[in-house]
């Protein structure tokens, strides 16, 4: 498996590259490395469906993966967590978090392909509000609070060296918020830009700033206490940024002045699973209707994070 993901890596990393580039760049000239990389997800995805051998979670390195999941993905979860089973580093644990309010049966609604992974250390909660995606990590943040915790998607195929690299990260940094991936902010004149025009990163030296926001479809790890209670201000959630977790997260590390740290070796889009993404936030905050930046705007208002920001960076 570590073959087929490297090469995939690289040929990841070279449409990446056309992609920036843009016009035939993006279109024509990537094309030869979109059939190679599709070759090695294929490759990839077959290994994960056929695997049975994973290790038991018996360790204290104090660190949780936590994740959380909606019915349409839960039938090919088990491929996500059999991804962070074989992680070079393992955690001590995997949460996943789950809403009674779309799994009302409980255990009973999940497949069992997932159910099995329980005996790896897969642990499975069932939480009577939904916060949508900010279940991956409000619950963990509230039970591990002396742990790392590090919160992943529910639609992708880790490499093997994801939590490795965000470990090496945080022995670097380790009062930050690692990141494999981010996006810098992007202002003018003291005012911020729209989020679309946050610039994604893609390679840079290890550093830390206040101008990175973690994007964490690449895996983000957090520091132990690493918020107040205020990250845990459901009416402010579901009013100002709910269908925004990395912008309520970025704007409580702005309020607190926790910089996110990241860079170094490029960091692969993890395999996407198929049809996993036919209903994904990302489509709808990056819309027609800006909900981001609606959402991003709201958050400003409601702490004056341009003060924060501007006045006092």
């Amino acid at each position: 498996m570590t073959t087929y993901y490297s090469k995939y890596s690289h040929y990841e990393e070279r449409i990446a590259t056309f992609r920036q580039k843009g016009g035939i760049y993006k279109h024509l000239f990537s094309l030869p490395y979109q059939w190679l990389r599709k070759y090695y997800e294929c490759k990839i995805l077959s290994f994960f469906v056929a695997e049975k051998d994973f290790p038991v979670l018996k360790n204290n390195s104090g660190i949780v993966v936590s994740l959380t999941s909606f019915p349409a993905r839960i039938p090919t979860l088990y491929l996500v967590i059999k991804s962070l089973l074989k992680q070079t580093i393992l955690p001590e644990k995997i949460t996943l978090w789950l809403s009674k309010e779309e799994f009302p049966d409980e255990m009973a609604d999940l497949p069992q392909d997932l159910k099995n992974l329980c005996k790896n250390g897969l642990e499975i909660f069932f939480v009577s509000d939904n916060l949508r995606s900010h279940k991956k990590y409000f619950y963990s943040f509230e039970k591990y609070r002396d742990k790392k915790v590090v919160t992943v998607d529910d639609d992708l195929i880790y490499g093997e060296d994801t939590l490795e690299r965000l470990i090496k990260i945080n022995q670097i940094f380790p009062k930050s918020v690692c990141a494999n991936v981010i996006r810098k902010i992007a202002v003018k004149e003291h005012e911020f830009l729209p989020y679309k025009r946050w610039k994604k990163l893609l390679s840079s030296p290890l550093s830390e700033s206040l101008e990175y926001t973690a994007i964490g479809y690449g895996g983000v790890l957090y520091p132990p206490n690493c918020f107040d209670d205020e990250i845990f201000n459901i009416q402010a959630i579901k009013t100002k940024a709910f269908f925004a977790d990395d912008l309520w997260l970025k704007a409580n590390e702005l309020r607190m002045k926790i910089t996110i740290a990241s860079g170094g070796e490029y960091f692969a889009h993890p395999v996407i699973i198929p049809n996993s993404q036919k209903i994904r936030l990302q489509k709808i905050n990056n819309s027609s209707s800006n909900r981001n930046n609606d959402q991003w705007q709201a958050l400003c208002e409601y702490y004056d994070l341009n003060t924060i920001y501007f006045d006092k960076k």
